[in-house]
């Protein structure tokens, strides 16, 4: 999925999933009030058989999971998008962290990173960590 999810998204397809599905969620940008509703019921229309996998899940809809309950239904989350943001020269990026990386410590905590703009290995969470990662407590 790519763009913008909102009153205007056609999320019809999710009703004909069949199978082994993967999708690629990182190129949403965002979501609104009205997208969330089309979401939760387009997730809800998918076919029981259907075994759907969520990959590289964007910022936005990380934050949608992180307050709606059942965001992706039965569907099971691989990979999330996250904020970084480096704590010596204050770059910032966006990086995939897969659910199993994170859910070896508990609490769930994101691995440490090292900035591809100065090298240090000071690149942390740009957002509260605890908060931002609330949805891999079912994990």
């Amino acid at each position: 999925l790519n763009g913008v999810i909102d009153e205007f998204a056609d999320l019809s397809f999710l009703k004909h999933l069949q199978g082994r599905v993967v999708l690629h969620m990182a190129a949403v940008r965002r979501i609104n009030s009205f997208g969330v509703r089309l979401w939760i019921d387009g997730v809800r229309a998918i076919p029981a058989e259907a075994e759907v996998t969520f990959v590289e899940v964007a910022i936005p809809l990380v934050e949608q999971m992180n307050m709606v309950q059942g965001f992706f239904g039965e569907g099971a989350v691989e990979s999330f998008v996250a904020p970084m943001a480096c704590g010596q020269c204050g770059a910032t990026t966006a990086r995939i962290f897969t659910v199993a990386e994170c859910t070896k410590a508990s609490p769930p905590h994101l691995p440490a990173g090292k900035c591809s703009a100065c090298g240090a290995d000071a690149l942390e969470l740009d957002d509260i960590e605890e908060q931002y990662l609330a949805f891999l407590k079912d994990f």
